[in-house]
C-alpha cells in the first residue's frame, strides 16, 4: 500500500526530538483506517519510521526532521512515496545499546535518567544500527546511536556507553554497558511470553515450548517453573541489588515415579548455562560414621560457596540436583535412630540454603515421590519455595513426547 506526501522540516526543537514523522490528523486517520494497524509506520527507500499525528502539519504534507531525511534519502524539493510497514513480533528488540554524546561539554550523565527518558520518548521507534538520533537531556541535547535494529518497546532492556568521541563522559547508574539481557533459551522465552500478553494471548498461548531441548508433555510445568525460579536470574547483578530481587534458591519437584522429575532438573542447569550439575541421591548422602552424612552436605555447597566468597553476586550459578530427598529429609522428630543423623542432615542443609550464611549462586533442586514426608521447615520461602508437581501426561503430553523421542 503506497501513499504519497510533500516532505517539510521539523520547525519546532521538541518536534525534531520526536525521531518521527508527522502527519496532518486527517492523513493520519486515512492511512490508519486502510493499513488496518496503530502504532503506524511507514517506510520510504527501506527505512521505517513511526507515524504520529500533528494537526500543525498541513494536509499532504509529512513532517521530518534532518536525520530521518538523511537516513531515507528523503528530498525537501520533490514529493515522496512511502510504504505501508506492518510490524511482527520479530521486529521488537529484546535489548538494545546505545552509544551516548552530548553535543556541549557534559561530563555527567544519570544512566537511570536518561533510560525513563528513553523509554518516554522513543517508544515504539524504529531503530538501525549506526544512525543518529537525538534526545534531550537537562537542557543539553545528545547523540545517540543504536547496536542493534528493531522497534523500542516497554519491554526492551537499554543499557548505555559512551561513543568514542566523547572520551571525558561518565555515565552512573545501573543502565550502563552490559545491563541487557543476553540470548538464550531464557530470554527467548521471556520475550515470546511478554509479547503474547501484548497482544492479549490467552494463558495456554503463554506456556513455553520445550520440546526443541528433548522434553515433551510439561510444557505447564515449566513454564511455571520459569516464572518463579528463573526470571530474576536473567537480570545483570547490579539491577538485582537495587531493586532488592530475591532468587529462588529451591524448587521441589513431586510426582509419581517415571513422569521426567530427573529429566527437567538436568534440562534446568542446561538452560540456565550454570556449572555442571551436581547430581545425587537421597541415600548416597547417608554414611556409616557419625558426622560424615553431614559432612556430604558441607561438600555440594564447597564450590559454590568458593565462588561466592571470591566473585560474589558475579559468580556462576551452581545447580545442586538432589534425588529421593524423602530418604533424607524426613520431618524431624520422625524417627528414633539414636544418633540424631537424620535430624542434623535436615538442619545442615537448612544452614546451608537459608542460613547466615546463605548463598545467591545456588538452585537447589529436590525430587520425591511423597512430599507429605518432608520437613515442613523445607518447603518454606528460602528453602524450597517452589512446589512443583510433576503427573502423568495427557494425551497432548503423550503425542510431545512421542514427537521428541523421534525428534519430529
Amino acid at each position: 500500500m503506497e501513499f504519497t506526501f510533500e516532505p517539510c522540516k521539523a520547525t519546532q526543537t521538541d518536534q525534531a526530538l520526536q525521531n518521527c514523522a508527522f502527519l496532518n490528523t486527517s492523513d493520519y486517520k486515512i492511512c490508519c483506517d486502510k493499513v488496518q494497524t496503530v502504532p503506524l509506520y511507514l517506510q520510504a527507500n527501506g527505512i521505517v519510521m513511526l507515524c504520529q499525528p500533528l494537526p500543525e502539519v498541513k494536509a499532504g504534507y509529512i513532517m521530518l526532521n534532518a536525520q530521518l531525511r538523511t537516513h531515507a534519502r528523503i528530498s525537501l524539493i520533490s514529493k515522496a512515496a512511502f510504504m505501508a510497514f506492518i510490524s511482527s513480533q520479530q521486529n521488537y528488540l529484546e535489548s538494545v545499546q546505545f552509544t551516548v554524546a552530548p553535543k556541549k561539554t557534559l561530563t555527567n550523565i544519570d544512566s537511570d535518567e536518561l533510560f525513563n527518558i528513553v523509554k518516554q520518548s522513543f517508544n515504539n521507534r524504529y531503530f538501525y544500527p549506526g544512525a543518529i538520533y537525538y534526545t534531550d537531556y537537562q537542557g543539553t541535547t545528545l547523540e545517540m546511536s543504536p547496536k542493534q535494529e528493531g522497534i523500542l518497546n516497554s519491554f526492551t532492556q537499554i543499557s548505555f556507553s559512551p561513543a568514542p568521541a566523547a572520551k571525558k563522559l561518565i555515565l552512573s547508574g545501573s543502565h550502563v554497558d552490559g545491563t541487557t539481557v543476553g540470548q538464550s533459551a531464557l530470554s527467548d522465552a521471556f520475550k515470546k511470553m511478554a509479547k503474547s500478553e501484548i497482544e492479549g494471548g490467552d494463558q495456554s498461548e503463554n506456556e513455553i515450548d520445550i520440546q526443541s531441548i528433548g522434553i515433551g508433555g510439561l510444557n505447564a510445568q515449566f513454564t511455571q517453573i520459569f516464572r518463579r525460579a528463573f526470571v530474576s536470574r536473567m537480570f545483570p547483578p547490579h539491577l538485582v541489588r537495587k531493586y532488592d530481587l530475591q532468587h529462588v534458591r529451591g524448587i521441589l519437584l513431586f510426582g509419581p515415579p517415571g513422569t521426567g522429575k530427573t529429566l527437567i532438573a538436568r534440562k534446568i542447569g542446561q538452560l540456565l548455562n550454570t556449572k555442571e550439575p551436581k547430581i545425587v541421591s537421597g541415600p548416597e548422602i547417608l554414611d556409616m560414621y557419625v558426622g560424615n552424612s553431614e559432612a556430604n552436605i558441607r561438600k555440594l555447597f564447597a564450590d559454590a560457596e568458593k565462588d561466592w566468597k571470591e566473585l560474589g553476586d558475579e559468580s556462576e550459578l551452581h545447580l545442586i540436583v538432589m534425588d529421593e530427598l524423602d530418604a533424607i529429609c524426613k520431618q524431624r522428630g520422625s524417627r528414633g535412630d539414636s544418633t540424631g543423623t537424620y535430624d542434623s542432615i535436615v538442619n545442615q542443609l537448612l544452614a546451608k540454603m537459608d542460613g547466615v550464611d546463605s548463598l545467591g549462586n545456588i538452585l537447589v533442586v529436590g525430587m520425591t515421590n511423597r512430599k507429605d514426608l518432608i520437613d515442613s521447615a523445607l518447603l518454606r520461602p528460602g528453602r524450597f519455595e517452589v512446589h512443583v508437581e510433576i503427573h502423568l501426561p495427557d494425551l497432548q503430553g503423550r503425542h510431545q513426547i512421542l514427537l521428541s523421542i523421534l525428534r519430529l
